[in-house]
């Protein structure tokens, strides 16, 4: 189990936890990056640019709503955003880090499922793509004597097709 928030800067949210307080609570997340490299027979192979696919996360409505929302039809750029994720039980470490910088709400939809039985009534979630000029992904493995070890990371400038 795991527990994961997303600071974006100038889009506070409603997550109480202490550490993570008016952050984007987070319920799913997922983004991809395809290399559309080549081989061929009788010689070596080579690497094409990576398509980097938009990220994409999901969140339950909040305070964030409005301006995410107002985000997106602004195409306003957005500075820096970063999800962290921690393991939800014992010490609350984050073992996972993504820092996006220079990016954009590239999709709001807003999904809504009403029901009758009240005992089940959510509120709506929101699916909530973004565009980045740059990547960095951080991640650190936990020992199993419960301590973690320094964060090993790697990051891309998809403006720039490099890495950073």
């Amino acid at each position: 189990m795991y527990d994961a928030y997303f600071d974006i800067e100038g889009v506070p949210g409603e997550s109480e936890d202490s550490k993570y307080k008016d952050k984007i609570t987070v319920v799913s997340f997922g983004f991809d990056a395809k290399q559309a490299g080549t081989f061929s027979y009788g010689s070596g192979g080579g690497a094409g640019k990576v398509d980097f696919k938009p990220f994409k996360f999901t969140k339950v409505v909040d305070t964030a709503s409005h301006l995410l929302f107002l985000c997106c039809a602004e195409g306003r750029h957005i500075a820096k955003a970063t999800l962290y994720v921690r393991k939800s039980g014992g010490g609350l470490q984050d073992f996972l880090k993504i820092t996006f910088t220079d990016l954009i709400i590239s999709s709001y939809n807003l999904v809504g499922e009403p029901t009758a039985d009240r005992d089940k009534a959510t509120k709506p979630t929101e699916e909530i793509e973004i565009q980045f000029s740059s990547i960095k992904l951080s991640y650190s493995k936990q020992k199993n004597d419960g301590t973690q070890e320094a964060f090993k990371e790697a990051g891309w400038s998809v403006k720039e097709n490099r890495k950073l």
